[in-house]
């Protein structure tokens, strides 16, 4: 209620000037000549608040931004709007960004591709659009010291090490799914070979004592199952991977996921409506996203997805399909959530909403809230997240009571659910014995002869 988020507010606005003041003692004790502030979402504005103290305190400090908020025209725009902002990395930095402070080093003030920078007498120079880098080969691991050296010991034993394999995404490049916005301008699918991944996460986990991998990847590339994960079965005691993969995934690929322990995994998804999923331009159907839930109960990996709905042009049947197998799946593993489809920068709902149903959009209401002051035109550049203000005719979401009811379906599925609600099947004396335990409280067991399941 407005009583327990104003109090909630309040209890997290106690902590910021605090935090802050102690983020700029630590800043200025190193005095370094550039301050990088890399930028995701929830990150920008803390991080305008801490460049607008650095720069008052000490104005010949550089301060750079960059990072996922910061991509395109929403980086431009927040250097336009916040002096304290001296220059924005525009989309990958690992090639231009040393050659940028080289130069700058040196009194160079002409333009670097994906760099916009402010000189000193105010005039902003835009090189233009980021180049993704295209040989991952080129990209060393990442430097963890600092970060470890600090981490409180409670938090060691639950750590992961981020590892980035590949850049882009290979299913995307062929048929971007119209939902996903994460890769604005590098789609273009490129990775590390299987030996320099093998070795660098070997590395890290050695140095680190760190067993827990997490890959950053938006998905597994076929290199990567066919050369890496065998590499990986190899290693005593296994490492605990998570990986992104494609849905499709047979049961013996599951089976080699887990011997090179994967185990979790981001199956990429969303419905278990075969209409729905061409729809999204998966690339998979209903069955085999059924499939993808069973083989990782088989071979003992978390497979985390979700059910989205809201898709200009869905139609009722997609629900009413829905709503009648969720329940005859329960024991597998349930969706972390259940949801409307948000449009975001950079995705086909976004660049080409026209011909997928969408009449107009508008940025996330929760833009306008933290930014009263700003105009139309300041918000629009940006925002990442947006919601429909208008369909085409004809191609309005369904609006029904299914979605409510498959809503709810999932949330007790998810209170219900644990290891010991199962369905298998064996075979003993002749027959094959069915053990139904989806209910637990009322479970089943059924018999069938062998003659039975030939008629």
């Amino acid at each position: 209620d407005r009583e327990w988020v104003n109090y909630a507010i309040n209890v997290a606005f106690s902590h910021v000037e605090p935090f802050l003041r102690e983020a700029l003692r630590l800043v200025l004790s190193i005095n370094p000549s550039v301050l990088g502030l890399s930028c995701t979402f929830q990150q920008t504005l803390p991080s305008i608040a801490l460049a607008k103290l650095v720069k008052k305190a000490a104005p010949d400090i550089h301060i750079m931004f960059g990072g996922a908020a910061m991509a395109g025209e929403m980086g431009r725009q927040w250097h336009k709007s916040h002096r304290c902002i001296d220059a924005v990395c525009l989309g990958e930095g690992e090639e231009v960004l040393p050659i940028y402070l080289l130069n700058r080093s040196r009194g160079d003030k002409t333009h670097f591709p994906g760099i916009i920078h402010r000189t000193k007498d105010g005039s902003i120079i835009d090189g233009g659009d980021a180049i993704p880098v295209r040989n991952m080969e080129a990209i060393p691991p990442p430097e963890y010291a600092d970060h470890f050296a600090d981490l409180p010991a409670t938090l060691y034993a639950s750590t992961r090490l981020q590892f980035e394999g590949s850049r882009g995404c290979w299913w995307g490049q062929k048929h971007h799914c119209t939902f996903c916005g994460q890769n604005a301008e590098g789609l273009a699918f490129r990775q590390k070979s299987a030996e320099k991944v093998e070795k660098e996460i070997t590395s890290l986990s050695i140095k680190h004592n760190i067993r827990l991998v997490e890959f950053c990847d938006n998905i597994l590339s076929e290199t990567h199952q066919k050369n890496l994960l065998p590499r990986l079965s190899q290693k005593w005691p296994p490492l605990g991977i998570f990986f992104e993969v494609k849905s499709n995934q047979t049961r013996d690929r599951v089976r080699a996921l887990a011997s090179a322990g994967v185990r979790e995994v981001q199956p990429g998804i969303e419905s278990i409506s075969t209409s729905q999923l061409k729809r999204m331009k998966k690339g998979v159907s209903g069955l085999q996203n059924i499939s993808m839930l069973k083989w990782c109960r088989l071979y003992g990996i978390i497979p985390y997805w979700n059910l989205l709905w809201g898709f200009p042009g869905e139609t009722l049947d997609d629900y009413v399909l829905t709503h009648k197998f969720l329940p005859i799946i329960s024991h597998l593993q349930p969706p972390q959530a259940c949801g409307t489809i948000r449009i975001d920068r950079f995705s086909p709902f976004y660049n080409d909403a026209d011909n997928l149903g969408i009449q107009s959009l508008v940025p996330f209401a929760g833009y306008s809230q933290l930014l009263p002051d700003w105009s139309n035109e300041e918000l629009w550049n940006i925002s990442y997240h947006f919601e429909v203000s208008s369909y085409k005719r004809g191609m309005e979401p369904c609006d029904n009571r299914r979605v409510t009811e498959i809503a709810e379906i999932c949330d007790k599925w998810r209170a219900n659910w644990s290891d010991k609600v199962n369905l298998s099947l064996v075979n003993e004396a002749g027959c094959w014995i069915v053990v139904d335990q989806r209910n637990l409280s009322f479970p089943k067991i059924i018999k069938i002869s062998f003659e039975e399941t030939r008629t």
